[in-house]
């Protein structure tokens, strides 16, 4: 039921989603013929929903506490393990034979970039089929063929086939760290992703050395007032992992 409730829920905390739902609504009771005020507040609501959260600057308030909580350590010393969390493939465009990576693609290279850095750390892929289709391909599986193809060892590669979200990402995870390792574990995720990660990880009785990627703050110019999708897109991921943290605290999986 969580796990459902994560998939869908979550759509409708996207600002995008939540203006176009107001403006829905006061189109119905138009057509209706009702509450002329209503309607005016609901579309005046959608409006500044759009506006507030497709500014650059706000989008930027919103990462910040996300993306600085774990800055990258300037000396590391060799791991034993390294891992990264699932989420870097497009999932209407994964099959046997084809898959394209999506807008978080930059944890797998730096999880290939840090593997020729370290090259005894063991390498462990997360990640299950995490759509609703139980029948999807999981992310670890292919990613798994595709580091072996570009040329790291099989001996080198644990996969966690089973996971669908973060929380089982480091339920799994855990499971091979403790009979496995001992030594230290990188953790690659997005950096606006961390904090949950990190949390869920120590929930799991497992200390990692946060390595954030894919950081999505820029700089906050005369050019980050003006309202863009790319700002809405950002304040809706920021939003989205503050909701998945409190969502996770009330479960207790962090």
């Amino acid at each position: 039921m969580f796990f459902f409730l994560s998939k869908t829920v979550g759509k409708l905390i996207d600002p995008f989603n939540l203006a176009v739902m107001l403006l829905m609504a006061a189109w119905i009771l138009r057509r209706l013929n009702r509450t002329p005020r209503l309607r005016l507040g609901l579309a005046i609501t959608a409006a500044v929903v759009l506006l507030i959260f497709s500014n650059g600057v706000v989008a930027n308030l919103l990462l910040a506490p996300l993306e600085t909580k774990y800055p990258r350590p300037k000396n590391m010393k060799p791991p034993a393990a390294i891992v990264m969390l699932s989420g870097v493939l497009s999932r209407s465009q994964v099959g046997d034979s084809y898959f394209e990576f999506n807008a978080h693609a930059d944890r797998f290279i730096e999880i290939l970039r840090l593997a020729n850095r370290f090259p005894k750390a063991t390498l462990i892929f997360t990640g299950g089929p995490g759509a609703l289709n139980r029948g999807s391909l999981g992310e670890a599986r292919i990613l798994g063929q595709l580091t072996q193809e570009l040329g790291i060892k099989k001996e080198r590669i644990l996969l966690d086939k089973l996971s669908r979200n973060t929380y089982e990402n480091a339920k799994e995870t855990a499971v091979f760290l403790k009979t496995k390792n001992s030594g230290s574990t990188i953790l690659i995720t997005s950096a606006f992703h961390l904090p949950r990660a990190v949390a869920c990880f120590k929930k799991q009785g497992i200390e990692v050395v946060p390595w954030g990627v894919d950081y999505l703050r820029t700089a906050n110019g005369p050019s980050a007032w003006i309202p863009s999708l790319w700002s809405l897109h950002r304040s809706y991921k920021a939003i989205k992992e503050y909701v998945g943290m409190l969502a996770y605290d009330v479960v207790g999986f962090i």
